[in-house]
């Protein structure tokens, strides 16, 4: 339902419970975006989330996955227990850098990864930036998706705007209705 949702230029919201599956259903999602040639964009609540969302997507049989992590913690543990897409910051830096001057991930690079928070926490804008070059390729995959309502918000107007220019929007959320501001977004 979610890439047909996508296919005819909506958006769907995956409202189930807790451990019935939403992140399997995303890693899907996020399959369906690399082999249309789009750039995946994972965001969630916490940095741990990344290593599920990795897990999910190695489970079901994605190969050659490699997201650029937007947080500042040095990437992740993965199942294996081995640490994966660990930059340095200044690394880190320069490729965010280069994403907004071009529009593109660095190459060997095939999606983003980031926490709601570097966005409520960007004074300068620089990482709305990177959402915002990238979003006219990119697939949203927003778990936890709540948590970028509120239409007064710097967060909601940020992403408001983002679900507009994107190619396909999936949010993530058993709460996603628990206030009428988050129906905004």
């Amino acid at each position: 339902m979610a890439v047909d949702a996508i296919e005819r230029d909506r958006a769907i919201i995956i409202g189930d419970q807790t451990g019935v599956g939403k992140g399997r259903q995303a890693a899907g999602v996020i399959r369906y975006a690399l082999q249309q040639g789009k750039t995946p964009i994972f965001i969630t609540q916490k940095p741990n989330l990344f290593t599920d969302m990795y897990d999910d997507l190695v489970d079901i049989g994605v190969e050659g996955f490699k997201p650029l992590i937007m947080n500042q913690a040095n990437g992740f543990v993965s199942k294996g227990d081995d640490k994966l897409f660990d930059l340095s910051a200044r690394s880190r830096r320069l490729m965010l850098e280069r994403t907004a001057i071009d529009g593109k991930l660095p190459d060997g690079y095939n999606g983003l990864f980031l926490t709601y928070s570097q966005i409520s926490s960007d004074k300068n804008g620089d990482k709305l930036n990177v959402l915002n070059r990238l979003a006219g390729n990119a697939i949203l995959v927003m778990d936890e998706s709540h948590t970028a309502s509120g239409g007064d918000s710097k967060l909601g107007k940020a992403f408001q705007g983002l679900v507009t220019d994107a190619k396909g929007v999936v949010y993530l959320s058993a709460t996603y209705a628990k206030r009428p501001d988050n129906m905004l977004l």
